[in-house]
């Protein structure tokens, strides 16, 4: 393939990203590309209802009932992993790790500090599922004034 062969952006996400078939069509779909002299780039979301359950966990932290929701992203990537034969890899097993991190200090942060929650999306947390580091040098969370 040429340098300067021109480049092709593939989006997939959703149901298209929710099973093997699909995969096995999104590889037809890039060889087709290579074939074609194109270069590709292939960029990858969420697998379909993940977003929707990331939602639901922000709001189920925040209730203290978080595990359910947890345990069902978690699933959703084993079954797929295991349908594409793969394993669930180190990396992955992170990525659960750090989420079941948040969803957790979410939880603890109710009784510390008001968070703000605008249409169902907490902005918190959203910085995470965005980009999955929250800034290093927060400031200290202020005493609630709120009850138990």
């Amino acid at each position: 393939m040429a340098a300067n062969a021109p480049w092709v952006v593939l989006k997939f996400g959703g149901t298209s990203v929710s099973s093997l078939q699909n995969w096995r069509n999104i590889a037809a779909v890039v060889r087709e590309r290579l074939a074609a002299g194109r270069r590709v780039l292939i960029v990858h979301s969420a697998v379909s209802g993940i977003t929707d359950r990331l939602e639901k966990l922000l709001a189920a932290a925040l209730a203290g009932a978080h595990e359910p929701v947890l345990a069902a992203i978690e699933e959703r990537h084993r079954q797929l992993v295991g349908e594409l034969g793969i394993g669930v890899s180190a990396e992955l097993e992170r990525y659960f790790t750090e989420l079941r991190q948040v969803a957790a200090g979410l939880a603890l942060m109710l009784g510390l500090r008001s968070i703000y929650v605008t249409g169902g999306v907490v902005f918190l947390v959203m910085a995470f599922v965005v980009g999955r580091w929250l800034p290093t040098e927060a400031p200290a969370p202020r005493a609630s004034s709120r009850t138990a």
